[in-house]
């Protein structure tokens, strides 16, 4: 009897688990991507956060969102053109031409989202950032290009950064980049560097108020114009 009523507990678990962090949607205000081109409210530092629906990874990291980038806008362009700044898995995907063999990538904001397979959130940094570190920002952006790689060991680097042997290295993933990129934009502290956030993706996605600025509710992004 003790092993039915433990089975029972165990799967109720998984799937309250799986109903948690895969069906289950916020109730979030919703904008559509032509308007926030068009006021140009994309900056240096918004997160932009994605909820697939061709996979179930966001279950694994204990988080409802399965993956994030942070936006970037050269202050110094001609054109307002925001950038997708991230790292992700390149195993089954074609590389194109401004893709990074290694996971490291800076994409055309609108490409991003509209070619995305899911829900896509829009994650606003209240206050700007001054614009000398964004147009500074575009060293780390080229120094990752060049010397980071996407780690596929994601759940491992977790437990790594629970147990204190792991810090940030050139083995990296979404939230991992992402932390480093609001290191460098100084909307994080650099104490983050000797201490990790353990389920980083969680951690980071979920950040509002913090000591200089704070991020903003989250947007649902509609990407067509019905």
């Amino acid at each position: 009897m003790s092993w039915s009523w433990g089975i029972i507990i165990t799967i109720t678990i998984i799937l309250t688990w799986m109903w948690y962090f895969l069906l289950y949607h916020p109730s979030f205000g919703e904008v559509h991507y032509e308007q926030l081109r068009e006021l140009r409210k994309f900056k240096t530092g918004d997160m932009i956060l994605f909820h697939a629906l061709n996979n179930v990874n966001a279950m694994f990291f204990g988080s409802y969102y399965g993956h994030l980038g942070i936006v970037w806008v050269d202050p110094c362009a001609d054109t307002y053109t925001p950038y997708l700044f991230e790292a992700a898995g390149t195993t089954d995907m074609p590389i194109l031409q401004h893709h990074n063999a290694n996971g490291i990538f800076l994409t055309p904001l609108e490409n991003r989202i509209r070619k995305y397979k899911g829900y896509v959130f829009y994650k606003e940094l209240e206050r700007p950032i001054p614009e000398s570190i964004c147009d500074n920002f575009r060293h780390f952006i080229n120094y990752a290009h060049k010397n980071m790689s996407y780690n596929y060991n994601v759940f491992s680097s977790c437990l790594q950064n629970k147990c204190g042997i792991k810090q940030f290295d050139m083995g990296t993933n979404c939230a991992e980049i992402s932390i480093l990129s609001l290191i460098k934009l100084g909307v994080l502290p650099i104490s983050l560097l000797d201490d990790p956030p353990f389920l980083a993706l969680s951690w980071i996605c979920g950040l509002s108020e913090m000591e200089k600025n704070r991020y903003l509710t989250p947007v649902y992004v509609i990407d067509h114009p019905f």
